[in-house]
């Protein structure tokens, strides 16, 4: 009898030894093994690099005057597009059509007075970031 508990003692620290040798070949330098312990170091993992989207506009090119309603701008993502906002002097102004990359807004240019205006275009990824481009057009 005394000979099955020395066995089943040395099974069970085979048992330990080896998975305290398959942990440090699975999580390498994070587990610290000392004669009396194993303790595990909890490492940050590095987020992914999600860049900001791009926006531009395609129409009308800064300096135009309005002569169309039509307002298109082209915007990309490393992963997606969310949303995309138009804005004619810091209103907002509902986007009319979508065909990744290109987006566009129709514009009232009748109810616009004649001179200078601030386009802006906003587009957001999926993950919350913005980015913004805006030119100047007049009428």
């Amino acid at each position: 009898m005394s000979q099955m508990r020395r066995d089943d003692g040395w099974r069970a620290k085979y048992v330990i030894i080896s998975a305290i040798l398959l942990l440090v070949l699975v999580f390498g330098s994070m587990i610290a093994v000392t004669k009396n312990s194993v303790s595990f170091q909890a490492q940050a993992v590095a987020k992914s690099s999600d860049k900001n989207p791009e926006v531009q506009f395609v129409y009308p090119v800064a300096g135009a005057t309005l002569e169309e309603s039509l307002v298109v701008a082209k915007a990309t993502d490393d992963k997606s597009i969310e949303h995309v906002t138009f804005m004619v002097d810091r209103m907002p102004v509902p986007t009319s059509f979508s065909a990744y990359p290109f987006y566009g807004a129709t514009v009232n240019i009748n109810s616009l007075a004649y001179g200078r205006h601030l386009l802006t275009v906003i587009a957001t990824d999926g993950s919350g970031q913005s980015t913004s481009s805006s030119i100047v057009v007049y009428k």
